[in-house]
């Protein structure tokens, strides 16, 4: 803090002695000189702090400003992974209770997609393990397609 007190002194300091020194000469054309050359002096005592800047530090403050930046795309990265393993769940729950109403027994994996048009994960292809007569898989592969959105070439039948 005693660098601002250094600082107001100096620009006090000057602005006093461009006063006294205005106020000492009576002549126009002279106090129009001395009050360009007065106001120059005090533009430098403005600007001193800018030309004694040590732009490394400056620049590693900024640099540490950067951090946080880094840390926020982590935590997107977690945040969109975490979504993308809840979506995956859950899509996989939705198939397996649609599966038991039909009286089907399998086992479901849901691989999931992230799509930047809806800015979340979708599900994208379903690989369904167990066995089931035609129809039945008809009426599931139906499901899928209407109500999760995975077309019947992104549905894997697995035949145990």
């Amino acid at each position: 803090m005693s660098w601002l007190r250094t600082y107001l002194f100096q620009l006090v300091s000057v602005c006093m002695l461009c006063a006294v020194a205005e106020a000492l000469v009576t002549q126009p054309a002279m106090r129009r000189l001395l009050r360009l050359g007065g106001g120059c002096l005090i533009i430098l005592v403005l600007l001193h702090p800018l030309l004694s800047v040590d732009y490394q530090d400056v620049r590693r403050a900024l640099e540490a400003f950067d951090l946080p930046r880094v840390q926020t795309q982590q935590a997107t990265a977690d945040n969109r992974t975490l979504l993308a393993g809840l979506v995956q769940e859950q899509t996989e729950a939705a198939i397996i209770d649609r599966a038991e109403q039909l009286g089907l027994a399998l086992e479901v994996q849901v691989e999931v997609q992230w799509e930047d048009t809806v800015c979340s994960p979708v599900p994208w292809a379903v690989t369904l393990c167990g066995r089931a007569d035609r129809d039945l898989q008809g009426q599931l592969q139906a499901f899928l397609e209407q109500e999760l959105g995975i077309p019947p070439q992104r549905q894997k039948w697995v035949v145990q």
